[in-house]
Formats: structure tokens, C-alpha cells, sequence
């Protein structure tokens, strides 16, 4: 298992980011906001869990498996497009900081 450190300096080597996963938890998953906090646009299923990925518009959420593989080949063959995820990204990345997470529930618990 990688530690936080390590994925900060790997995560900026990739252009998109994969989130396989096909069930939901019900919450928000730390990996989203890992891959939002590197800029790197997101594609995954559409959850609960990944929705933020369509509110935000930073990156792809798609039905099926064969949709997964075809999004993966259309943002390899769009550049616009995953360009701009990327900047998506970047605009909303600090509201998803740790701090500003922290602030966030500090502030509505205390």
C-alpha cells in the first residue's frame, strides 16, 4: 500500500484517473478527493459515491462495463475534453483540500 506521500508524487505521472468500483458505500470515497486534489479528471461508475464527478464536472461516470472501456479510449482520443476535466479540477481542487474539509466540519460541529 502506497502511504499519501507516495501518491502525491506518482498521481501528477497520469492523465485520468480510474475509479472501477460498481457498488456503493454511501459516502464520499478519500481516493475521489485524492485524484480531484491532483487534477486529475476522474472516470468512473455511476453511484451515489461518484457524483461528484458530474456536479463538478471533472471527469466521466458511465452505466456499463463496455461504457468504462469506451470512456477510457474517447478521453485517451480527446484531448479538449480531458483538458478540460483538468481544469475543472484545478478550479474547485482547494474546496476538497484537507483543510478545507476540516473547516468545513469544524465549523458545522462547532
Amino acid at each position: 500500500m502506497l502511504s499519501i506521500e507516495d501518491c502525491s508524487k506518482i498521481l501528477p505521472n497520469f492523465d485520468v484517473a480510474l475509479y472501477p468500483r460498481v457498488h456503493d458505500n454511501g459516502w464520499l470515497p478519500q481516493k475521489l478527493i485524492e485524484y480531484l486534489g491532483a487534477h486529475l479528471p476522474i472516470l468512473a461508475f455511476k453511484l451515489v459515491d461518484t457524483q461528484i464527478v458530474s456536479e463538478l464536472n471533472i471527469g466521466m461516470l458511465v452505466e456499463k462495463v463496455d461504457d468504462f472501456t469506451n470512456a477510457i479510449e474517447l478521453l485517451c482520443d480527446n484531448q479538449n475534453m480531458l483538458m478540460e476535466f483538468k481544469i475543472n479540477c484545478a478550479s474547485v481542487a482547494d474546496m476538497y483540500s484537507w483543510e478545507s474539509l476540516a473547516q468545513q466540519y469544524e465549523d458545522l460541529f462547532y
